[in-house]
């Protein structure tokens, strides 16, 4: 992998696969959920968001289950502190998942 978003992309499809039933015609642009939230300096997650963005109407009914997917993928990752100057301090992360 040649960077930490590749690393992170394939890590989660190994562990949830697309399911099949996911329709991908028709799409201009990618699908995908972003999770967003905060590690603080001293390594704790706070402030957790999941949202979807399904070109497909018809695969609306994957929102909720991609949405816990990833907030489940998050909590169970280990995360480093951010650093600056040799200090851990709180820093914002966002998480992407395409679905291509």
């Amino acid at each position: 992998m040649d960077n930490q978003f590749d690393k992170i992309q394939a890590d989660y499809l190994l562990k949830y696969p697309t399911s099949t039933q996911h329709n991908r015609n028709n799409e201009v642009y990618y699908s995908y959920t972003s999770a967003m939230f905060i590690l603080t300096k001293d390594g704790r997650m706070k402030d957790l968001f999941a949202e979807s963005y399904l070109q497909n109407k018809k695969n609306n009914i994957f929102e909720k289950q991609f949405n816990n997917q990833l907030k489940d993928f998050v909590l169970h990752t280990r995360w480093i502190s951010t650093k600056i100057s040799g200090l851990n301090v709180d820093s914002y992360y966002d998480v992407t998942i395409h679905y291509d």
